[in-house]
């Protein structure tokens, strides 16, 4: 009989067993109050590290493919939500173990499939724990909608030419609403005339680097920052309209059609997850309240726009296709401007291979009017480096300083740190978002969004730092080691790229030589 027993824990918290409490009580389990009576062999899975919500833990994966090629007769856990929190999730687990003959067995609730009644009171506890998940989205989406009718501003980072200000009635309860500034609504404005007259983000980047239009940071706009503006409802003015259009979407719209009067902008909560890289939510998810600051754009306008937007996408025409070339794209500075220094695609030469170049981004986008860097020959600078890393591996013995495992731990524990911040900040604001649905006391209700505004910030601000890692590879993946690196000739572009981007920090251009720092 083989029995697997499957652990996890998150490192976030230290409420709980530990991992080696939960295998023991397991054993002891299986051991006095089950009715195995042949010789035990266990298979032990542990997940260190990991939230229940995620399914893509490695030991549970691994714990799931031995399931499918019937390696063990029974699986065990302390309690149910150490496999699944989600009642989907476990469903299709517990089908893939009951069409593989796999019994299961949950410690802490007495679930035991090998029985019809560990199998009924089974389904039965899954079922009532979605249903309080669920109760709990519901009071917290109704009290979404009920804060949103107020057209306020629930907190967090206030968008491109908005700022929050804050009011107080006799009761000192303190209420938020976006006030404009002016030279900012400008550039916004700016943003999408231009938008309309050119129908291209790129031709709108090119255009406020030319004219050197900075964001309130400072810093030149993006073409993914100039989307993002331009999809923003914050700006379009409540009116027939938008109403129209957001109705459509079948977007959640928290007022009545009489409050689209063309006087004031829209707010839209629940727009983004900001779990993990913020992505945009479906429009389906998406709270709709007319606001109480002033519009930016008519309606007519904004909606065009979406459309313009839309149908670009479409034709995948703002899509960069991956390049079989250029393996030093993201690494390269302008020394002149400080600006990152990214490939430009030439005409393909006789022997049939692509040329390209680096070119300053700030020169490329201006027309050479802000900066006029020489451009980089690709093929001769990727060919210099490249010797480069490999006249250091002449040098390097087991013994050296600049050792492949040091420069590894040191990337990943730098990652591990921040994902972990991550994890637990996720956790807190998971916290809040459970008190916010139980909550009906306002002054309450307003420290909590207070808490997870705070939270909002800095878990977008440590995701742009992770970000900022992503050139960071795992070792294991690739087996970056010695004989890799003599071998760099060799080994694809793809894997080229990944480990120069590991083993250097940066390169500085000032157009007559190349710096190279290495971590």
């Amino acid at each position: 009989m083989i029995v697997a027993i499957y652990a996890r824990k998150s490192k976030t918290t230290d409420q709980g067993k530990s991992l080696e409490n939960q295998i023991d009580t397991c054993k002891e389990y299986i051991e006095k109050w089950t009715d195995i009576t042949n010789e035990i062999d266990y298979k032990i899975y542990v997940d260190d590290g990991f939230s229940g919500a995620n399914t893509d833990r490695p030991n549970f994966k691994q714990l799931l493919a031995d399931a499918k090629q019937r390696k063990f007769n029974t699986l065990v856990c302390y309690r149910l939500d150490r496999v699944s929190r989600n009642v989907c999730d476990f469903t299709t687990i517990y089908n893939l173990l009951q069409n593989n003959n796999i019994d299961f067995i949950s410690v802490k609730e007495r679930f035991d499939t090998s029985t019809p009644l560990g199998r009924a009171m089974l389904n039965i506890s899954t079922v009532f724990a979605q249903l309080e998940r669920e109760t709990i989205t519901e009071r917290i989406t109704d009290n979404m909608i009920k804060l949103a009718r107020t057209g306020r501003w629930l907190g967090g980072t206030t968008p491109t030419g908005f700022s929050s200000n804050c009011t107080a009635d006799i009761n000192n309860k303190k209420t938020f609403y976006l006030v404009p500034i002016e030279h900012e609504i400008q550039k916004v404005q700016l943003i999408f005339d231009k938008y309309l007259e050119l129908k291209s983000l790129h031709g709108v980047e090119t255009y406020l680097t030319t004219h050197n239009i900075l964001t309130k940071n400072n810093v030149p706009f993006r073409a993914d920052a100039i989307s993002r503006i331009l999809q923003n409802p914050v700006y379009a003015c409540a009116d027939i309209n938008t109403y129209n259009y957001l109705n459509e979407k079948n977007c959640d719209i928290a007022c009545n059609i009489d409050s689209f009067e063309g006087k004031f902008g829209l707010m839209v909560y629940n727009r983004t997850d900001q779990t993990g890289t913020i992505k945009k939510r479906n429009y389906t998810d998406w709270i709709v309240a007319v606001g109480a600051h002033p519009a930016t754009v008519s309606g007519k306008i904004w909606v065009n726009v979406q459309n313009i937007l839309s149908d670009s996408k479409k034709s995948n025409f703002y899509i960069k296709p991956s390049t079989n070339f250029g393996v030093l794209g993201g690494l390269i500075t302008c020394g002149n401007c400080g600006s990152k220094m990214h490939l430009k695609r030439g005409k393909i030469k006789k022997d049939g291979t692509q040329a390209f170049v680096y070119i300053c981004y700030t020169k490329d986008k201006s027309n050479r009017k802000l900066c006029n860097q020489k451009n980089l020959i690709g093929q001769q600078i990727d060919s210099q480096v490249i010797d480069y890393i490999l006249n250091l591996t002449h040098h390097i013995s087991p013994k050296s300083t600049f050792n492949i495992n040091q420069v590894s731990q040191h990337l990943r524990i730098n990652n591990f740190n921040i994902e972990s911040q991550i994890s637990a900040k996720e956790n807190l604001l998971s916290n809040l978002i459970n008190q916010l649905g139980s909550i009906t006391q306002q002054s309450l209700v307003d420290r909590i969004l207070n808490q997870m505004s705070i939270l909002d910030n800095e878990i977008l601000e440590l995701n742009r730092q992770l970000d900022n890692l992503n050139y960071i590879i795992d070792i294991n993946q690739i087996e970056l080691s010695l004989s890799v690196l003599t071998n760099l000739n060799n080994i694809d572009i793809l894997h080229q790229r990944l480990l120069l981007k590991s083993l250097i920090h940066s390169i500085v251009w000032n157009g007559e030589t190349i710096t190279i720092k290495l971590f």
